[in-house]
């Protein structure tokens, strides 16, 4: 896997949440970002109960981003977004 877990607390951001995840091999890191419009639109609310969703499918999340990031997908300022698309196999 080409990033690797980071013991951080998901972080609540303006318009979204974030967590680190390290890549591997090196010190850097990329943040992931899970959109509020992602969150709304799968019916999860967005406060702090949407923090526990995410902690719940926090190791999807860190999968989906691996593999995200391993297609060069992530952003020049090292961020990888989470779309309504890539999230929705989570919720069936």
């Amino acid at each position: 896997m080409p990033l690797r877990r980071v013991e951080a607390r998901i972080e609540r951001q303006l318009g979204c949440f974030t967590f680190p995840m390290r890549i591997a091999e090196s010190e850097e890191t990329v943040q992931v970002v899970v959109p509020d419009l992602v969150a709304t639109a799968l019916g999860w609310p967005v406060d702090e109960v949407l923090r526990v969703e995410l902690e719940a499918e926090r190791s999807e999340l860190e999968s989906l981003a691996s593999e995200k990031y391993d297609q060069g997908r992530a952003t020049s300022d090292r961020k990888l977004f989470v779309a309504l698309s890539d999230v929705v196999r989570f919720d069936e």
